[in-house]
């Protein structure tokens, strides 16, 4: 962004290029994907999204635990789905496509540990 303008016009281009990311959400992955770790009945905005796409994880059952993927605004790119521990969902975003993979659930601390990455051939 140019240093040069006045704060109020700096202030304007940086809610202006927020909104713009929030009605197109996207993901940009680096090359072998990331993981994330999610505590039970909490969202995360997933990495390379900006904020624009959360997952978020609920019940936690024999190894399993319920996902769901939205944007910030608009409707579920994923609905409510059932993972199993070493089990992967795909899902498609502005014409990409991704693998979200439930690695582990940690029942102690009720966390679940995930990595997303883009579909093979993609």
């Amino acid at each position: 962004m140019d240093e040069a303008l006045d704060p109020g016009a700096r202030a304007f281009a940086s809610f202006e290029l927020a909104r713009r990311a929030l009605a197109n959400p996207r993901i940009v992955l680096e090359e072998g994907g990331a993981e994330l770790i999610l505590k039970r009945h909490t969202s995360m905005a997933l990495p390379g999204s900006r904020g624009s796409v959360y997952l978020s994880a609920d019940e936690f059952q024999r190894r399993t635990v319920l996902v769901w993927v939205t944007p910030s605004i608009g409707a579920p790119i994923l609905e409510e789905h059932p993972l199993s521990q070493g089990k992967d969902v795909s899902f498609s975003l502005g014409g990409k496509g991704y693998v979200l993979r439930l690695e582990d659930v940690l029942f102690a601390t009720e966390r679940a540990v995930f990595t997303i990455r883009k579909r093979p051939g993609e």
